[in-house]
């Protein structure tokens, strides 16, 4: 499991590549005042980099989920979704009415669509933007690992 920080969801591509194809996000985020230019970006973002399921936990984790959505669908749409989806729908969920250890559970063990999947599925915590919730994310990593 990785941990990692996104302080500009507009410019996430960068830090997202360096993941591995088929990677489980699990998308830390209060949303609720995003812009819809950032959910935008950071779901093409998502997308580009082959992700492969997204969990959205955090206030405002619907709107990161439907962004994720939509963009997937558009992209289909106008031909230019990566060629990796295999016309696979993008696996998404939110989490708004439980705890982060429950969004946690289920992205440790859910499983890319196939034609996302890669080798191995690594789950990525994806902090964006805000400390907000750091501390609650440091105590559960910590149970999840001991």
């Amino acid at each position: 499991m990785l941990r990692v920080r996104i302080d500009d969801p507009s410019d996430a591509t960068g830090v997202l590549e360096r993941l591995p194809r088929g990677y489980v996000a699990l998308v830390v985020w209060d949303a609720e005042h995003a812009t819809a230019d950032e959910l935008e970006a950071f779901s093409n973002a998502l997308i580009a980099t082959n992700c492969g399921c997204v969990c959205a936990w955090g206030d405002g984790c619907e709107e990161v989920e439907d962004s994720v959505d939509w963009t997937d669908v558009m992209l289909e749409v106008d031909g230019t979704r990566p060629p990796d989806a295999d016309g696979d729908v993008l696996l998404t969920s939110q989490h708004s009415d439980e705890t982060f250890e429950e969004a946690l559970e289920l992205a440790l063990i859910i499983r890319p669509t196939s034609g996302y999947r890669g080798p191995t599925t690594v789950v990525a915590v994806l902090e964006v933007t805000q400390e907000k919730y750091d501390d609650l994310i440091t105590r559960a990593l910590k149970r999840c690992s001991g």
